[in-house]
């Protein structure tokens, strides 16, 4: 293999070189989290967030917390809920058609 012009080394040879240096993951390890995006939001009230333009519920042990949601952009099919780094769950989308047949005012932030 050819040298890096600015390490001297062929790659192969910096890799070796660096291999004590490694950290190794549990092979149990579940990586997609690793790469969720993670975003701040202050829990409404009603125990919802709003991620864009969509509203989720939360636990309502949340309300005024400063909550870490933690999700995949592309799928929002899993979104996670932190309060000071422990897990609280699951963040639900809201059915606002459902929220909005409910007797008296209890009706979701818009």
């Amino acid at each position: 293999m050819r040298a890096h012009g600015s390490t001297g080394v062929s790659p192969q040879q910096r890799f070796v070189q660096a291999a004590g240096t490694l950290r190794h993951i549990d092979a149990g390890l579940e990586l997609e989290p690793l790469f969720f995006t993670r975003i701040k939001r202050t829990v409404r009230k009603y125990g919802t967030v709003r991620i864009d333009a969509s509203l989720y519920e939360v636990d309502l042990s949340l309300r005024a917390l400063e909550v870490e949601l933690r999700f995949d952009p592309d799928s929002m099919s899993r979104i996670e809920v932190y309060d000071r780094g422990k897990a609280c769950g699951l963040a639900r989308p809201v059915d606002l058609h459902l929220n909005s047949q409910l007797e008296g005012s209890q009706h979701y932030d818009h």
